[in-house]
């Protein structure tokens, strides 16, 4: 059980450094693509303010401000959805590799081993696990001799098990999919592509 947990945690260290690694690159030539056409833009708008200025009144400079300040939050945006590009490439393949991972019978010893934690976290209560439809054939095995009542289906996307007991109001979400959802959020810091 220790080496299923070693890993793990080195298969995800793995996923997380190849990522880590592949949003730098990528994060790199961003930002200097993005100093090269600020540049571009503050040389070209200077000019323009320049001319502005020596021929035309003061409403002429505002309306040359209001246009900087306009390229400038276009900047911006076109940095916002480069970002969200970033995290999305690099969030799509870690989902492939999810998925290849759920293909292996690691993946059912997993499963097995949290549902295990879950049952001896509260132990005497009947539960019940929700799975992915595509677990659905994991569903007797998951069952834990009757304790718990397996439904595929629902909201499971990738993998992995929600554990629900309704006499404790108590509900143990182990999916890929809010792990993958809780990596995503935090990631932009990690990785420095928070602006």
């Amino acid at each position: 059980m220790k080496n299923e947990t070693e890993k793990l945690e080195r298969f995800k260290k793995a996923i997380f450094d190849e990522s880590a690694a592949k949003a730098e690159e990528i994060v790199s030539a961003a930002r200097t693509e993005c100093g090269e056409r600020v540049s571009r833009a503050r040389h070209e708008a200077d000019g323009y303010v320049k001319s502005v200025t020596e021929q035309i009144n003061k409403e002429c400079e505002a309306d040359a401000v209001r246009e900087l300040s306009s390229g400038s939050l276009s900047s911006k945006r076109n940095i916002l959805l480069s970002r969200e590009s970033v995290i999305d490439r690099v969030f799509g393949n870690v989902r492939s590799r999810l998925e290849e991972f759920m293909k292996t019978p690691e993946y059912e010893k997993l499963l097995v081993k949290r549902l295990e934690e879950c049952a001896a976290a509260y132990p005497g209560e009947k539960g019940c696990v929700y799975i992915s439809q595509k677990d659905a054939g994991l569903a007797d095995r998951l069952s834990m001799g009757g304790r718990f009542e397996v439904k595929a289906g629902g909201s499971i996307g990738i993998g992995g098990i929600m554990v629900v007991f309704d006499e404790s109001s108590i509900a143990v979400d182990c999916t890929f999919d809010s792990a993958l959802e809780e990596q995503r959020e935090s990631f932009a810091v990690r990785a420095g592509l928070s602006l």
